[in-house]
């Protein structure tokens, strides 16, 4: 390593963007520079950009950090916003490890609502016992990615590879210090991740909706008060300030978010690996109060995450950056984990390359781990296979030959026979006539809706929720409200992929003071039209064979999961009947 060499972790979030720089070797490294601005509304929406030269101008001011203090814009390590990354954890059936490719991307089907080209995707593998294969799987989608990696070439950013936000983490909290089980909670901006893990590896990964975003807004909705008024009540009271409403709200959401850690806690934690103690990261964290209640219903140690003693107070503010910094160390110590780099764009996915020489029969006889329905239509198996491709070519010349020979016979036998026929209607008046006609119908079904990718599984449709903030200051007085949610659903219609659709009317309309926040609900197209063929087929009792045609979304329900929907679906069919009509 040289000497003067520096290595940067650059941690985007929801609201913020934070770096740190280290210099020294990967043991002891030292604390060079950091920084952190805030990102203001319209810049980065759900983790894209949608202001590249706004944003250009927000990193020349983050590694600005005075007039003398410059953060070098090489060997970088990055981490995008966590609404678009999804992380999942797997057991996987035992299996040769050059079936795993395949058995990867199934799970992958499972927790991203992407066609299958336009996934990005890595995993680490924990552990492989005789009944079961751990490990971790990351993903995102491919034209994001592209995106980002553009932006930071043209901003002469040197970017290594994007990592993972709780895989950074887990390298601050552990870096120097012992190995234990615990249980991390990040209270970020607009999510909270709940993640058990030790030192080596990662047993459970979870996102909840309650965070720092959610409480401005219940504050703001039940005290009549603006956004910017309800995060200064929120910063300022906290849990334990003199304002005794904002500590009721604070708490009402933060016990929903308790008894989902405890609830992990409890299905995670065993006497051979016991979680020590639960530690606190993200913004949120910081809020006045939150530990000492937390603490009052748990046994074992509620904390902060503290790095190092060469840090300031504002350890968590740079908790992410400091372990994606260790990472651009390029240690071996971290080298099986889980990135994305730039190559990967270009490249076809590693379950691709797999499928190149295989048939389709292999994929058949997988067993329930690897349904091949759920694999998106876009994933042509023959394409993949040069020996089949040779054949296409020879076909493509010898079938019109073939073709154009037939055609000549047939056009002579044709006219002979056609002279027959008409000789042999004239003699046929009322002879019995099965005719086979095609009955269409339509059949209502209901398929539940999960959306969010810890909840997705192979009988419920993956979806998303788009929420659209819409301020009062951008609508004027002749807008109605038929033209503002039709410009709310453009923008939702914006972020659809290819393999998306969206329900056409909003789920919810939330009136704050100064905004609309409309909430859309975005679907999987393959899902919907999988499942309610499957639905179909198991309720057909008849033996009729049922064709699938078309179908619409009636309505969507509510259920007492807040990450749960019923969607009421009409599938038009056709079924094929033989009718005598002499009798």
């Amino acid at each position: 390593m040289r000497g003067k060499e520096t290595f940067v972790g650059l941690d985007i979030a929801d609201h913020t963007i934070s770096t740190l720089e280290l210099s020294g070797s990967e043991k002891k490294p030292t604390l060079k520079n950091f920084n952190r601005v805030v990102i203001e509304p319209g810049v980065i929406e759900w983790g894209r950009i949608k202001n590249p030269q706004k944003l250009s101008e927000i990193f020349k001011q983050l590694f600005l950090v005075t007039k003398t203090k410059e953060i070098k814009l090489e060997n970088v390590v990055v981490s995008l916003p966590d609404s678009l990354v999804y992380v999942h954890i797997f057991h996987l059936p035992p299996h040769n490890k050059r079936d795993r490719e395949k058995l990867v991307l199934k799970e992958l089907q499972g927790i991203i609502p992407e066609k299958i080209n336009n996934i990005l995707y890595s995993y680490q593998v924990f552990s492989e016992d005789n009944d079961v294969v751990k490990g971790m799987l990351v993903a995102l989608p491919k034209d994001a990615a592209s995106d980002w990696f553009d932006f930071f070439e043209k901003n002469r950013i040197k970017v290594k590879f994007f990592d993972i936000e709780p895989v950074a983490l887990r390298r601050a909290i552990f870096f120097g210090k012992k190995d234990e089980k615990i249980c991390l909670v990040d209270l970020g901006a607009q999510s909270t991740s709940i993640n058990i893990l030790n030192k080596v590896r990662f047993y459970f990964s979870y996102n909840n909706h309650i965070a720092g975003d959610f409480f401005t807004r219940e504050i703001s909705n039940k005290l009549n008060l603006s956004l910017e008024e309800a995060e200064q009540k929120k910063i300022k009271n906290g849990l334990n300030g003199v304002d005794e409403d904002v500590n009721d709200i604070i708490k009402s959401g933060l016990d929903k978010l308790i008894a989902d850690i405890k609830n992990i806690i409890e299905v995670n934690d065993d006497a051979e690996h016991q979680i020590t103690k639960i530690v606190l990261v993200g913004g949120t964290s910081k809020m006045n109060g939150l530990i000492d209640y937390i603490q009052k219903h748990f046994e074992f140690p509620v904390e902060l995450l503290n790095i190092s003693k060469s840090f300031t107070n504002d350890d968590i503010e740079y908790a992410e950056s400091f372990g994606l910094a260790l990472r651009s160390f390029s240690s071996k110590d971290y080298e099986d984990e889980p990135f994305i780099n730039q190559k990967q764009i270009t490249k076809n996915s590693g379950a691709l390359k797999i499928l190149k020489k295989e048939d389709t029969n292999y994929i058949k006889n997988l067993d329930e781990h690897f349904d091949l329905a759920s694999v998106s239509s876009d994933v042509n198996f023959d394409r993949y296979n040069p020996d089949r491709n040779k054949i296409s070519r020879i076909l493509w010349f010898v079938i019109p030959l073939f073709v154009s020979i037939i055609l000549l016979i047939g056009a002579f036998f044709y006219r002979a026979y056609s002279r027959d026929v008409r000789e042999r209607n004239l003699d046929i008046s009322k002879s019995i006539q099965d005719v086979v006609q095609y009955k269409l119908q339509d059949i209502s079904v209901k398929i539940p809706v999960a959306t969010i990718a810890n909840e997705y599984t192979k009988d419920r449709i993956r979806g998303r929720i788009f929420n659209d903030v819409i301020l009062k200051l951008n609508i004027s007085e002749i807008d109605t409200e038929d033209y503002i949610v039709s410009l709310s659903k453009e923008r939702a219609v914006a972020e659809l992929s290819v393999s998306e659709e969206i329900y056409q009317y909003f789920l919810e309309k939330i009136d704050n003071k100064d905004d609309f926040n409309y909430r859309w609900l975005i679907l999987s197209s393959l899902d919907i039209k999988t499942l309610a063929k499957n639905k179909i087929d198991s309720m057909n009792t008849s033996g009729i064979a049922y064709l699938f045609e078309e179908y619409s979304i009636s309505s969507v329900e509510k259920t007492s999961d807040s990450n749960l929907y019923i969607l009421n679906i009409v599938v038009k069919v056709s079924s094929k009947q033989e009718l005598n009509l002499n009798n």
